[in-house]
């Protein structure tokens, strides 16, 4: 069965086809059957295998010379840095593949390289359904190997040669998906299994396949389920949210519906009965698989009493007792406040400058070469005590982006600052956020592999010692985890886990929020029940009763005249009193809006209590910290407190 593709998600492919990265083709015979191209020795190009025959799975050596490659000057290891695609059955109903392992050049005969691949263990995916893994013989082709160019993947052959299977296998084995659980309601976490003919090979894995999810004639764009990984034996493993909307502006509604496995191929592998809307590209859709969507959780089923306790994954402003401190929009200070009905004064963060040109990371890169504060910690202990976290580059790269935040204190009200101490085996720019807890701040660092380390002072920064939060009182066991403190750039999203404590009480992750848009919040209802209240999310509400270990979407009321597509909450608070405070985009602007416990309508905030122009601060008890956005730099904040009785 054929399934369109989004414009965005084949402008994308064909990108990484014409780069290589994605291809299946080659020639228009079966890959098994396809008629072996002249070797070519001499000044022409060649390629041979060794061996030249063998069973599924063998490492094959590639060698051969390229006549283009000749004049091309070798860096001192020997190796040019490019990758190349190898086409097993040839590009076209063959398995495309990367070599494992980087192309080696040589330096005394130049042109020649040599490279290694796997024979496959099993069929693979063509733009005519599987190709079965027989015995016979079966050309081997390359393209983009050496200086790579644009079109590359979709032009002719660079050299072929062939190589003898083997022992192949007797039968295709059964595509197939299989679903745990195979009903659950919106926002409940699906585990995926089953198997699958292999899909192209980028390094030593296949890129796997997307799920789509159809109901009531709606299918999702491509990719909007996410994906799923593949083993070299076909076997395909996973996990998806049930979603509540699709793309499309298609509800996801309770009853039967169907998910699949998708994969596009490029254009070189297009054939006949292409849509014109993929443009050359030939979708291929396998595997559906039978799903039930139970009845969503409502807000008025849930019947929210005051909750146990809130956690904030990011305060705009920083509240600790009767102090304040917001970063603002001024580059070289922040703003603090010692105490209520005090006035503001600026905090300098010109000690900061020297000190990040000495740790690699300089602080002066924009801003008109001062530093510029993303964060605020403050530590209610110690008054003088304040931890920031800076928007850096990194000197080794000399721009932006990425752009990494790092860590500062200050012990002294800001005369002198330090960098944060930084655990054995992690770097800088593997910093994972300020955390307070219990009396002290506690500095989160995250590194590659979903390693983390966790360290504390209990004396305002003064010393630092190893070790990791506890469960927080009251309700689950959940916190918000370590986030790297890093922009990539190209409008990639911050992400920040959800830790839970399993059984061996360890902190693993229980889900992933994203940090850019707005502040998202952990609300404790009971000992068993907690909220993930994330307004930048498809699901802003979540409830797990089990510790964090499955989530269930909350449905919440649709908002009055909201604006078509994209999220409609712009923020999303739960407020002392148990009701939900939201800035909701509108057709016309932003409102602030009100839902009480076991309501089934939004009821809009009088401009009186809350203007609409308002941007909320922060949350802190039974307080809500907000002030009106203002062009005018230089100056101290306007910052209002409203009691949440007044909502």
């Amino acid at each position: 069965m054929m399934n369109s593709v989004t414009k965005k998600s084949v402008t994308l492919i064909a990108s990484l086809a014409a780069l290589g990265l994605i291809a299946g083709c080659g020639s228009m015979k079966s890959a098994s059957q396809e008629a072996m191209k002249p070797v070519h020795q001499g000044s022409g190009a060649y390629i041979t295998v060794s061996p030249a025959s063998g069973p599924p799975g063998s490492i094959v050596t590639l060698s051969g010379f390229l006549p283009e490659m000749a004049t091309v000057k070798p860096s001192p290891q020997g190796k040019f840095q490019f990758q190349g695609n190898i086409g097993f059955g040839g590009f076209r109903y063959g398995l495309t593949m990367t070599p494992r392992s980087t192309i080696t050049w040589s330096s005394r005969h130049p042109g020649h390289f040599t490279t290694q691949f796997e024979v496959p263990k099993t069929a693979w995916l063509t733009p005519k359904g599987a190709h079965p893994l027989a015995s016979g013989n079966y050309t081997v082709a390359i393209d983009c190997f050496g200086v790579v160019q644009a079109g590359c993947a979709v032009g002719a052959d660079q050299a072929t040669t062939t190589y003898h299977l083997t022992g192949g296998l007797s039968r295709t084995p059964h595509t197939y998906l299989a679903l745990s659980p195979s009903h659950a309601k919106p926002g409940q976490t699906i585990q995926v299994s089953g198997w699958a003919p292999l899909t192209s090979i980028i390094g030593h894995n296949p890129f796997g396949y997307q799920l789509t999810w159809s109901q009531d004639g709606h299918t999702s764009g491509y990719g909007q389920l996410g994906s799923v990984s593949q083993s070299a034996t076909g076997q395909i493993r996973g996990s998806f949210t049930v979603p509540g909307s699709l793309s499309n502006g298609a509800s996801v509604t309770q009853g039967a519906a169907t998910v699949a496995l998708n994969y596009v191929f490029n254009g070189r592998a297009a054939s006949g009965g292409v849509p014109s809307n993929l443009k050359g590209m030939v979708s291929i859709s396998t595997a559906a698989t039978a799903f039930r969507v139970q009845m969503a959780l409502t807000w008025a089923q849930l019947q929210t009493a005051a909750p146990l306790r809130e956690d904030f994954n990011l305060h705009p402003i920083a509240v600790a007792g009767n102090a304040m401190a917001f970063p603002g929009e001024n580059p070289g200070q922040f703003w603090l406040r010692a105490s209520a009905g005090s006035q503001w004064r600026a905090v300098s963060l010109s000690g900061i400058a020297v000190l990040s040109m000495h740790n690699g990371f300089p602080a002066t890169w924009a801003t008109g070469g001062k530093p510029s504060a993303y964060t605020v910690t403050l530590d209610q202990g110690f008054p003088e005590s304040y931890f920031v976290t800076i928007a850096s580059i990194k000197k080794t790269i000399g721009e932006a982006p990425p752009i990494f935040y790092i860590p500062y204190f200050t012990t002294d009200a800001g005369r002198d600052w330090s960098t944060v101490p930084i655990p054995q085996g992690f770097g800088l720019d593997q910093f994972g956020g300020f955390h307070v807890y219990q009396g002290s701040v506690y500095a989160y660092w995250l590194g590659p592999h979903g390693a983390f380390a966790s360290e504390y002072t209990k004396n305002g920064g003064r010393t630092w010692s190893n070790g990791f939060l506890g469960c927080p009182s009251g309700g689950p066991c959940l916190r918000f985890g370590a986030t790297l403190m890093a922009y990539p750039g190209m409008g990639v999203a911050m992400t920040q886990p959800v830790w839970r404590q399993n059984a061996q009480h360890q902190w693993v992750q229980a889900s992933t929020v994203t940090t850019n848009m707005a502040a998202s919040e952990l609300v404790a209802l009971s000992q068993g029940q907690s909220l993930l209240v994330n307004p930048g999310s498809n699901y802003p509400l979540e409830l797990t009763t089990d510790g964090g270990q499955q989530w269930q979407d909350v449905a919440l009321p649709t908002p009055p005249h909201p604006l078509s597509g994209g999220m409609p909450y712009q923020s999303l608070f739960m407020l002392s009193d148990g009701k939900l405070l939201a800035n909701i985009s509108l057709t016309s602007s932003n409102g602030w809006y009100v839902l009480a416990p076991g309501s089934h309508t939004w009821q809009a905030v009088p401009t009186s209590v809350l203007p609409a122009t308002s941007l909320i601060m922060t949350v802190s008890g039974s307080n809500v910290w907000w002030s009106i956005p203002t062009s005018t730099t230089g100056t101290a904040p306007v910052v209002h407190v409203t009691n949440a009785s007044q909502f």
